[in-house]
């Protein structure tokens, strides 16, 4: 190897660093502005957002894995994800007066839910752990309280959401049963989600099937 060839890597790994060390400091304001309230300021870095995933998505495809300073972005990344999608505090169930802005939820709802597929194809086992622990936390909660008004219609509208999410994901891998058996890890949990369900319904729960019937 010739000096130019040495002086060439040692130039791109002076780079790399640069630019990982420059990750480093930009991911928290990434978050910040991400789980924003305002879904305006959310919204503007949904872009910057899906193209770190899409890098991250190639990193694992060309490597096979992600460098641990890019594995630990996944966690908070969807946890941020499902925070805005979860409706908001102010928002009434049922109010015809804000059909305008529960279309733009909707449309913000879709957007979030490409970035969080996109967190599923790039750790599975992170998504089908994170999704199981909330869904059924919530139906557990539900079940301990006996469905009285303490538990949020907004957290039961969220566990349904994601649910139905995450049976598109049991359903690519040929549906929920073969032979009698879940047909892998996400059928698995999602019989064990909708066993949750089921009981914290037999609760009576006026949350659960208000948004059932709706």
């Amino acid at each position: 190897m010739g000096f130019t060839d040495t002086l060439q890597e040692e130039v791109d790994e002076n780079n790399r660093l640069r630019a990982e060390n420059l990750l480093q400091m930009f991911f928290p304001l990434l978050l910040r502005f991400f789980s924003d309230e305002y879904d305006d300021v959310s919204s503007a870095v949904f872009p910057v957002t899906t193209e770190l995933l899409s890098l991250l998505r190639k990193e694992k495809k060309v490597s096979g894995g992600l460098a641990s300073t890019h594995q630990t972005m996944l966690q908070p990344i969807l946890n941020a994800i499902v925070m805005k999608t979860k409706y908001d505090e102010d928002t009434n169930w049922g109010d015809e007066d804000e059909q305008s802005e529960e279309a733009e939820f909707q449309h913000l709802r879709r957007q979030l839910k490409t970035m969080q597929d996109a967190v599923s194809a790039i750790d599975e086992c992170l998504y089908i752990d994170l999704m199981s622990q909330l869904v059924e936390g919530i139906f557990d909660r539900m079940a301990q309280q006996g469905g009285n008004s303490s538990v949020d219609w907004r957290d039961v509208d969220l566990a349904l959401y994601e649910m139905s999410s995450f049976g598109e994901m049991a359903m690519r891998y040929g549906g929920l049963f073969a032979k009698g058996q879940p047909s892998g890890l996400p059928a698995e949990r999602l019989v064990n989600m909708l066993g949750k369900m089921m009981a914290s319904s037999k609760i009576s729960s006026p949350h659960l099937r208000m948004i059932l019937t709706f």
